[in-house]
């Protein structure tokens, strides 16, 4: 009988399953968020479409024939409305109590009269009560659709002005259930305008981010989203991989824990698969070699050969005028990074030194490998993208070859070590200058951004606003009547 730790691994290679490199989480308090900027939207949507006109007749001291048109939504106040995460996939819209006043022109035929004027319909007792169900769609971005809709408009009363009013409000009962109902018509088709503007907006989530010209970050989902009792996480693939080139083969990235706190709107969980997807793919690239010349850098030491006089003492013998040298520092492997308490990189490579001969000839001087650990010192968003800059912990020597005798190893890497420490971490930190961009949508801004680091994971904690919503309410679809 097979071992249970051996069938749950062979399920995992066979079963197809892949685990969120990357995982954000929307709390309840972007929800709320949301529904405080979207009344606005809804507000104004409902403001700017007419109800249908109401005709007809009826009898108060003989037959009359009555006509209300040019009905319009002039003030809304959902201001009760409520968004509650329903388990495993929907969402609930729920909104109690809300007020509204509709204006509009009445016309009246009698035996006795025919006139006309404006009328006033206050209406109270507005619910609304819609379920959206979370997807994935099929460009693997988030999405939502409005699986049910109900509403009910409870209390609606009429109010005729100009012309002989104070008669023809005697009928005014039988006016309030037809405009009541044409208004309770109008509520879930206009709550399914606005879920169509939220799927044009998550339409441009980002699924695929440039890291440079020829290296992407594949943030699409692996699964739907995961809706929990205050919040929705979103898993995301969070691999990266160079242009054309085929995708990386799946890993089991140990489960990423989120903080379970409201005090943010979005939580991004970045794992140490991640990063060190990230290194494998600087390790592809020039960031991690170096080199030195004496005419890319005129002024620094050791870049002639006359310099290491102190540490070989039988240079000249070698070499009995000074000489240019070019040094280069090349990783052998991509680099390790580990998240405890903080982001940790290790790295490995070799220092080659040669010298420069007459008709460019070169000779190899020395060789070693090196070990770098390094420590990011400063870890924040900016402009939707993660920065991240290294100090370097420790640098050493091992395994020093050398081609012109007896080196003084201990010395030369206290000095020429000291030179090296600050141009790899520029040239690192000048690499990393452009960082790395984040899940986002279109037209949102992120704010009070906080960074904190665990074991194995980094999370990125902030608030995010959508900008535009004035532009968003100009372009609101208008329904027909």
């Amino acid at each position: 009988m097979k071992p249970v730790w051996l069938i749950w691994w062979s399920c995992l290679l066979s079963c197809g399953h892949s685990s969120p490199g990357v995982v954000m989480r929307v709390t309840q308090k972007w929800m709320d968020y949301i529904v405080s900027e979207g009344k606005d939207v809804f507000r104004h949507m409902l403001q700017h479409n007419r109800l249908p006109d109401v005709i007809g007749s009826t009898r108060v001291f003989g037959k009359v024939d009555y006509a209300i048109t040019g009905i319009t939504v002039e003030e809304f106040d959902p201001s009760h409305a409520v968004v509650v995460p329903t388990p495993p996939t929907d969402v609930l819209l729920n909104v109690e109590g809300s007020l509204a006043t509709v204006f509009g022109q009445w016309r009246v035929k009698h035996w006795l009269i025919t006139d006309n004027g404006n009328f006033t319909l206050r209406i109270s007792g507005v619910t609304l009560n819609s379920h959206f169900k979370t997807l994935k769609d099929s460009s693997t971005r988030p999405s939502v659709s409005l699986s049910s809709c109900h509403s009910e408009v409870k209390h609606a009363k009429v109010h005729l002005s100009g012309g002989a009013s104070w008669f023809y409000n005697l009928f005014t009962g039988f006016l309030e259930k037809p405009i009541r109902d044409n208004l309770n018509e109008k509520l879930c088709p206009q709550v399914g305008e606005v879920m169509t503007i939220l799927q044009k907006k998550l339409a441009t989530f980002l699924v695929s981010a440039d890291l440079d010209a020829h290296t992407k970050i594949d943030y699409s989902l692996i699964n739907p989203p995961r809706v929990q009792k205050t919040n929705i996480d979103l898993d995301l693939k969070g691999t990266i991989h160079r242009s054309g080139a085929q995708e990386p083969q799946e890993a089991y990235v140990p489960p990423i824990i989120l903080p379970d706190t409201q005090r943010s709107m979005i939580f991004m969980g970045f794992s140490e698969y991640f990063f060190n997807a990230l290194g494998k793919t600087y390790f592809m690239s020039d960031i991690l070699k170096l080199t030195l010349t004496q005419e890319q850098y005129p002024q620094v030491f050791w870049l002639r050969t006359g310099d290491y006089s102190p540490v070989i003492p039988e240079i000249k013998k070698y070499y009995p005028q000074s000489e240019a040298v070019v040094l280069t520092v090349t990783a052998f492997k991509p680099p390790e990074i580990v998240l405890t308490s903080q982001l940790t990189m290790q790295m490995e490579g070799i220092l080659d030194a040669h010298v420069v001969l007459p008709y460019l000839m070169m000779e190899q001087m020395f060789s070693t490998t090196v070990h770098a650990t390094f420590i990011a010192d400063t870890v924040h968003l900016s402009n939707l993208n993660l920065k991240v800059s290294f100090s370097i912990q420790s640098f050493r020597f091992k395994d020093f070859k050398s081609f012109v005798g007896h080196v003084d190893v201990v010395e030369l890497e206290h000095s020429l070590g000291h030179m090296l420490r600050d141009y790899i971490v520029r040239a690192i930190n000048s690499g990393l200058s452009s960082g790395i961009p984040i899940p986002s949508i279109d037209d949102v801004t992120y704010q009070e951004s906080a960074v904190s680091i665990t074991p194995g994971c980094l999370v990125l904690s902030m608030d995010m606003y959508y900008t535009p919503w004035k532009e968003l309410m100009g372009s609101a679809p208008v329904l027909a009547s």
